[in-house]
């Protein structure tokens, strides 16, 4: 991923928004729900595994406010 530094990782826990599990993205203030049909383990260590992959796997996806807000204020290919 290129990062130097990745233990930023290491504060990104599952929480519940709405009685739903759910990881809080600090670049957009809001939380990223798990998927309906996704089993959680009962073990937290487990869970906050998921919740860092989730995290990412969100970061670096083209439906990320990021992305969009880059395509429309970017001011050079």
């Amino acid at each position: 991923m290129g990062w130097d530094d990745l233990n930023w990782l290491e504060d990104v826990h599952m929480g519940y928004e709405s009685g739903k599990p759910a990881v809080f993205d600090r670049n957009v203030n809001g939380w990223v729900t798990t998927p309906k049909n996704m089993k959680l383990p009962k073990d937290q260590q487990d869970r906050d595994m998921i919740a860092r992959e989730l995290l990412i796997k969100f970061q670096m996806s083209p439906k990320h406010p990021l992305v969009q807000l880059k395509k429309a204020y970017k001011k050079f290919d």
